[in-house]
């Protein structure tokens, strides 16, 4: 930046209606702290922040959220005995222009039509600012204004960042009025934000199976582009309920997708026809294979966890991993079981669970009695009275594929203590292994599919190398 070239300062803000809902609306004088120590005084509430930032930083510009009742005149009194006829809006701007004697410049966007056209109105405004006023610095004062417009504050802080204009977190403030000080305290409100847009993974796969862009252009789109937005909506509820069989029937149904995937061009290419490549893009990782696009395709669970790990679909990554990593790898020669085996775990399982998963759950959670390094006995008690035992033996020359697999299982052991951790909000301290943290999660999923892909290689290279699994009295 040029030692000449000034930032431009832009606060963003959702107008309030004055409290009351008598003919005479009562305002009262309230106190106010700052982080940069000062105190600052308001009748109404979205006057701290905007007197704070100016002062601190030099405001150029607000720009006012607002609804059609916040332009309404309207009689109001003031703890002075002053009576005053007018709006929301005209009392913000005249009490925020005297503050700044008039160094401030106002933008009101009054909410009207639809709600996409209201997002985009604002989006084109903030972008025409960024043309014109380079290096811009955005505020965000999310205390005011009603539940529809703090759903538009929300939307907008993530249509800005999708259009390259990020908002910094520590640039977020509200007014803390839940203490008991006289003087209610402006905080930062952006560590908020920062959690939302970690859980949610606000990502490619989210923004096009529900975003607000598409949702708004349904009245403009085809039947055949509507059928598209379905299957995309059918994964996005998939990912949020962690529901992995209609995930894999989501994608089956959007590989087979004439608007995605057909060969030919429609008569009149509609909206998601237009973007198709870049939302096949962002599901090429897992629909691409070796098969035809149209035919002969199945899910393959490796991709899929790594794409949802890419995502940070991590509460997604983490159930395809516990619930399907038994029948993957016995669907690709990894492990067998012996009839005998399947056998005891149907009688034994509890109803919901699957029966291999179930001898898997073993592997963890029982007592690993070690008679030498092959086979391994597992001895488990379960009803804490009842005693089962399992041998896990690896089958064939390559008994590398023995280390391989309990390293593998260590890996697990953690993948299912941390999903129950996370889906069931269970107890840390009665958890055993797990994940402590979003980098040691990405770090384990990484270790843990390398475990996977090293078991599958062996088996490729040598069909006769598997783990069989079977049960004690067997051997």
């Amino acid at each position: 930046m040029d030692a000449d070239e000034k930032t431009f300062n832009l606060l963003i803000l959702a107008l309030s209606t004055f409290p009351g809902r008598d003919e005479i609306h009562k305002l009262v004088k309230n106190t106010y702290d700052a982080p940069n120590g000062k105190d600052y005084e308001g009748f109404y509430q979205l006057e701290p922040v905007p007197k704070y930032l100016f002062d601190e930083y030099g405001l150029d510009k607000i720009l006012m959220v607002e609804t059609e009742a916040t332009t309404v005149p309207k009689k109001i009194s003031r703890g002075d005995g002053e009576m005053i006829e007018c709006s929301e809006a005209e009392y913000f701007k005249k009490s925020i222009a005297d503050y700044a004697e008039n160094q401030i410049d106002f933008i009101e966007c009054i909410e009207s039509g639809t709600r996409a056209d209201f997002l985009s109105g604002i989006i084109n405004q903030v972008m025409e600012l960024k043309k014109t006023n380079n290096p811009i610095r955005i505020f965000v004062d999310i205390h005011g204004g009603p539940r529809e417009n703090q759903q538009v504050l929300d939307l907008l802080l993530s249509l800005l960042k999708k259009a390259d204009i990020p908002i910094d977190s520590r640039d977020i403030y509200t007014v803390n009025y839940m203490t008991d000080k006289k003087s209610h305290p402006i905080e930062h409100a952006g560590s908020s934000y920062d959690v939302m847009n970690f859980v949610s993974g606000i990502d490619e796969l989210v923004n096009y199976g529900k975003t607000l862009s598409l949702e708004a252009y349904r009245e403009n789109l085809s039947s055949a582009e509507l059928d598209t937005l379905q299957k995309m909506t059918q994964i996005s509820d998939a990912i949020t309920l962690c529901d992995i069989d209609l995930f894999n029937q989501g994608l089956s149904l959007l590989r087979r997708d004439e608007i995605l995937f057909g060969g030919d061009v429609p008569k009149d290419p509609g909206y998601l026809y237009t973007f198709r490549e870049l939302v096949r893009n962002q599901y090429k990782p897992i629909l691409d294979a070796e098969d035809d696009v149209r035919n002969g395709w199945e899910p393959d669970l490796v991709k899929e966890v790594d794409w949802c790990m890419k995502k940070q679909f991590y509460q997604a990554a983490l159930t395809l991993c516990e619930s399907w990593m038994t029948d993957y790898l016995e669907k690709n020669g990894v492990i067998k079981f012996s009839d005998s085996a399947v056998a005891m775990a149907e009688n034994k399982k509890r109803k919901h669970d699957k029966p291999k998963n179930w001898i898997f759950n073993t592997f963890i959670f029982g007592n690993n009695n070690k008679s030498g390094r092959n086979p391994y006995f597992l001895n488990r008690y379960i009803n804490k009275t009842e005693l089962i035992t399992f041998s896990v033996m690896a089958h064939g020359s390559d008994h590398n594929i023995n280390s391989d697999f309990w390293n593998f299982v260590k890996k697990h052991e953690k993948v299912k203590n941390t999903r129950n951790i996370m889906n069931h909000a269970g107890d840390t301290n009665q958890a055993g292994e797990y994940f402590h943290d979003k980098q040691e999660l990405i770090q384990g999923i990484k270790e843990y599919l390398g475990y996977v892909r090293a078991l599958l290689r062996r088996t490729s290279n040598n069909p006769d190398a598997y783990i069989y699994v079977s049960t004690g009295d067997e051997q």
